[in-house]
């Protein structure tokens, strides 16, 4: 599909022109097995101008929880490597990390640690309490593994001599917004 032309009149410079983009979206149901080898293999990657991971242990056992009960999560945004066919990560590196983290056993593993912390789930429901991916009985493994996070992946088309339209949709995704009260995710 494509998307209507996105304009951007930068505002830093006042000799800057406008820029005008020409994206190509699509959507894609990716299920978390899948997403996790991807990130494993580096096939989708977390540019540098994302945060570190914040996520308390609380909040990314809580998103495990949610697809445990096969209730629905927010999507992500990725954007497509000319070059590499590799997909960025513009929104929902929290997420992603989650996922990577509870299926390879450790919360936020840092590399050089001696001390990493076993992902075991805490604040859910009793039957899911303490419990790691591979604690968990086999069908909720499978919930694990088969639940569908969406993604909108995305492909700049023209400017084609930089990917610049990345780090507008990031800024607009990630500021702005106000956190809704209660919220989990």
């Amino acid at each position: 599909m494509i998307d209507p032309l996105v304009t951007d009149e930068a505002t830093d410079n006042e000799d800057s022109s406008n820029v005008q983009y020409d994206i190509t979206s699509y959507g894609a149901d990716l299920d978390v097995d899948g997403l996790v080898r991807r990130i494993n293999k580096k096939d989708i990657i977390i540019p540098k101008f994302q945060r570190a991971y914040v996520w308390k242990h609380t909040e990314a056992s809580r998103f495990i929880e949610s697809l445990l009960l096969g209730l629905p999560v927010p999507g992500v945004f990725f954007s497509k490597e000319n070059d590499s066919n590799r997909l960025l990560v513009i929104d929902g590196q929290q997420r992603l990390k989650t996922l990577q983290f509870f299926l390879g056993g450790y919360f936020n593993p840092r590399e050089d640690d001696d001390k990493r912390q076993v992902f075991k789930l805490i604040k859910v429901q009793d039957r899911f309490l303490n419990k790691t991916y591979v604690d968990l009985e086999e069908d909720d493994r499978r919930q694990i593994d088969n639940a569908i996070i969406h993604a909108t992946i995305i492909k700049q088309e023209s400017p084609n001599k930089d990917n610049t339209s990345v780090f507008h949709i990031f800024e607009r995704l990630n500021t702005g917004g106000q956190k809704l009260g209660g919220g989990l995710i």
